[in-house]
């Protein structure tokens, strides 16, 4: 994420018309994920490292599609994708239908800090993580809960419900899923071909080095997705001031952010509750 001069944070729990039954769930979720972020923040850590322990928090909570819980595949399994980034040195790494892992976060944190490369794919990426000795799962049915069957949305990490066997969402794609520099950092959700169609989160960045506030890029670059694709989704955002912002063309999305004044949170349109 972009260098700034106070500790803030935000997440996103996915950009889709939430089912009535999960709205407590992923308040409570999207809330959490960020105060372990942040914790992270206040005790010195690295923005990496925040972000990391942000989404590993959302990966082991089975409401989330990521990690535990994640929808499955045509064939009825798990294929995760996962993208990290270090907007001071624009360095990434990131794993695509990757599978038998807890949390795929981190072993892409691993592609990008133990390899010279950006991106590893299935088996070469599960090749990887056991030439490091990274944790596996013994039962790879542990990943599939009650969540898994029942959901049918689309938003990052797990893909979308009934994909096709190592399709590739925005989620590990640089530009596309995540992107930061020196000016922000930007994550989306929603539809994946639709962001992966329009750069979204490099545009989000485009915009804040053009001048635009954090909230104006936020906005501006989903209505682009929906203009050139008529696919929505949303993103969130932080500048390099630390001004957060998140905007979503979808019915609902879980988000929450801290900062040093507290925090805030919403799932509706222009929602924002503060604690």
């Amino acid at each position: 994420m972009a260098e700034v001069t106070k500790p803030v944070i935000i997440v996103h729990g996915g950009a889709f018309n939430i089912p009535e039954d999960y709205v407590k769930r992923y308040r409570k979720g999207t809330k959490e994920a960020a105060r372990i972020g942040y914790e992270v923040l206040v005790k010195g850590g690295s923005a990496v490292d925040a972000v990391e322990s942000s989404v590993k928090a959302l990966e082991d909570n089975s409401a989330f599609n990521a990690g535990h819980g994640s929808v499955l595949t045509e064939s009825g399994t798990v294929e995760m994708d996962a993208l990290i980034v270090d907007g001071r040195s624009i360095t990434t790494g990131a794993v695509t239908c990757v599978k038998d892992i807890s949390n795929p976060v981190s072993l892409a944190r691993k592609v990008m800090e133990e390899t010279s490369h950006c991106l590893l794919c299935g088996e070469g990426a599960m090749k990887f993580a056991r030439s490091i000795n990274f944790p596996l799962l013994s039962d790879p049915q542990e990943l599939i809960t009650n969540d898994s069957v029942c959901k049918s949305f689309v938003i990052s990490k797990g893909g979308m419900p009934g994909k096709m066997i190592g399709r590739v969402g925005d989620s590990p794609i640089f530009g596309c899923g995540g992107y930061a520099n020196r000016e922000g950092g930007c994550s989306s959700t929603g539809h994946g071909e639709s962001l992966l169609r329009a750069t979204v989160c490099r545009d989000a960045i485009y915009y804040l080095e053009q001048g635009l506030s954090a909230k104006e890029a936020a906005q501006k670059s989903v209505d682009r997705v929906l203009e050139l694709t008529e696919g929505r989704g949303g993103i969130i955002l932080i500048d390099k001031a630390g001004n957060i912002a998140q905007a979503f063309t979808t019915s609902t999305m879980a988000w929450a952010s801290i900062t040093p004044n507290g925090m805030k949170s919403g799932l509706l349109q222009n929602e924002e509750l503060t604690e």
